[in-house]
């Protein structure tokens, strides 16, 4: 069970094995991002851009283009948008000058027609 202190707690001691982070997969994707920011380098320095050459690569087949794109994109992407009292203090706003801007097109002037003799 290991040792325990008088108090009956662990004593806190040095872990053991890797610290997190630096196992050979995190060296592997450092060296690799490296890899990739060099290899656009050399492509702007040929004089051209990874957008241009995906813009090639769509023109020639999207489905593969994209279908490979999204391997290298994280799967599991979650957006929380909590928008709450501000989103609909906003709505409430403007359905408010909404209904201002309407009634002020909505009143109607009363007058009435007086003849007048044109000597």
């Amino acid at each position: 069970m290991g040792k325990v202190t008088a108090d009956g707690k662990k004593p806190v001691g040095r872990p053991r094995g890797r610290p997190l982070g630096s196992g050979h997969g995190t060296q592997l994707v450092h060296v690799l991002r490296r890899s990739f920011e060099d290899a656009i380098d050399t492509l702007e320095a040929r004089g051209r851009t990874l957008p241009e050459l995906l813009a090639d690569a769509m023109e020639r087949d999207v489905n593969t283009t994209v279908k490979t794109l999204a391997a290298l994109l994280p799967k599991d992407v979650e957006v929380k948008v909590s928008a709450g009292d501000t989103l609909a203090d906003s709505l409430s706003g403007v359905q408010a000058a909404l209904a201002r801007q309407k009634s002020e097109r909505a009143q109607v002037i009363d007058a009435e027609v007086v003849e007048t003799d044109a000597d």
